[in-house]
């Protein structure tokens, strides 16, 4: 009987084990962070390759600004993956609402330079920008400062944070 409890204990925690299955609380703050983390560290590479943004050449920011769009969305759909616990989705849930902001002001922006409205693609990088730094604050405090953004420059020609 013994034998037959702990060959079923074993089977059990392998089967755990494999499964990569985590707390069923879901994950507390510092491993989500972590993970995140990381999630975010592997997509920085490909915001970094797209460059600056060029807000005077409208073909090229309508470009840039769905790429990076395209990228967010991306990005979005790996961190929603991530099952935090209950005490902390509260304030996950909030750091995604802020990326999210980000990443439609992208679409935004893009609209905006497809529409050959300089006026307004300024204007709406000048508010990616803030959102952009809001998050990267947000992410930063909560130990994702990976998923804060990438620096581009603002229509005022100054390095800024634009999140995804």
């Amino acid at each position: 009987m013994l034998k037959r409890r702990i060959s079923l204990t074993a089977l059990l925690a392998c089967t755990v084990t494999t499964a990569g299955c985590v707390d069923p609380e879901g994950l507390a703050q510092g491993p989500l962070a972590k993970k995140a983390d990381a999630i975010c560290a592997k997509a920085n590479p490909k915001v970094k390759a797209l460059g600056s943004p060029h807000l005077s050449r409208l073909p090229a920011a309508k470009r840039y600004f769905n790429k990076r769009r395209e990228i967010s969305l991306n990005l979005r759909t790996q961190l929603s993956d991530l099952d935090p616990n209950n005490k902390v989705e509260p304030e996950w849930l909030k750091l995604l609402a802020a990326f999210d902001k980000t990443r439609n002001d992208f679409g935004e922006i893009a609209s905006a330079a497809g529409n050959k409205d300089k006026t307004s693609t300024r204007t709406l990088a000048r508010t990616a920008s803030k959102d952009g730094t809001a998050s990267a604050r947000a992410f930063a405090d909560f130990g994702a400062p990976r998923c804060g953004g990438v620096s581009s420059p603002s229509p005022s020609g100054k390095t800024t944070v634009l999140s995804r």
